[in-house]
């Protein structure tokens, strides 16, 4: 049991704990649960605050981060014009590495994920196979200038630029075929009906013929599409295995 004591101008004090049965247990109880949250607290703090490690990237990762955007290279159309060719000797040359990579290595995850990055990297070069930039110097200039205030970070400038005149392109591209084999279709049928046919069923013809082309477009506008999407399914899948970017 606690003792009264004396104050400073000597009154007689009951201490404060005394005339409430179990007190110090609670009160200790309570310390410690206190000290045990900020523990806790101190724990969690000094958990999110630590930094992750950077991924570590093999030789042949580092040569395809070096060369999959054209940070070194000035900003004007023909840089543009020449990246997108040379987008299938990058990742070719990627596959072939990491797949070399993958037969040296023992089998196990990380095998594993060095010839996923193979596979992938060989689809996205078939993908820019041929590949052809039929776009204006100056859309391409307009584009650059349209992504101006992300020239701070090159990297990120240079994806959208990149990735605008890639959806563009393919655009414009479906177009221009569209109209050629409109053009060469319809002069085919004229000239074949314009001896055999009455002029009412020319007409009903050339309807038929204007339907067709219609939905042959939207097949290859979904084709195309769907090239487009798995292509970059396919680079943020690469992106991740190889640590994320």
């Amino acid at each position: 049991m606690t003792k009264p004591h004396a104050d400073l101008g000597g009154n007689i004090c009951e201490p404060c704990h005394a005339s409430v049965p179990g007190a110090h247990l609670r009160y200790a109880k309570d310390r410690k649960e206190t000290a045990s949250i900020n523990a806790y607290k101190f724990n969690i703090t000094a958990y999110h605050s630590q930094p992750s490690p950077p991924p570590v990237f093999a030789p042949e990762d580092q040569l395809y981060l070096r060369h999959r955007l054209p940070l070194q290279k000035p900003t004007v159309a023909r840089t543009v014009r020449l990246h997108f060719p040379q987008l299938t000797l990058v990742y070719q040359r990627f596959a072939d590495q990491s797949l070399a990579r993958a037969a040296t290595m023992v089998p196990g995850p990380a095998r594993e994920r060095r010839l996923r990055m193979g596979v992938l990297a060989t689809r996205l070069a078939r993908r820019y196979c041929g590949y052809r930039v039929v776009l204006s110097d100056e859309f391409l200039t307009s584009v650059m200038r349209r992504h101006a205030d992300r020239a701070k970070r090159p990297s990120r400038f240079w994806e959208a630029v990149l990735d605008e005149v890639e959806r563009t392109n393919s655009s414009w591209s479906l177009a221009r075929l569209w109209i050629l084999v409109f053009a060469t279709q319809s002069g085919l049928i004229i000239l074949a009906s314009s001896w055999l046919l009455p002029p009412a069923a020319r007409a009903a013809v050339m309807a038929a013929s204007t339907l067709g082309h219609g939905w042959s477009v939207a097949v290859l506008w979904e084709l195309m599409n769907a090239r487009y999407f798995a292509a970059k399914a396919d680079e943020e899948e690469l992106h991740d295995l190889m640590g994320g970017l």
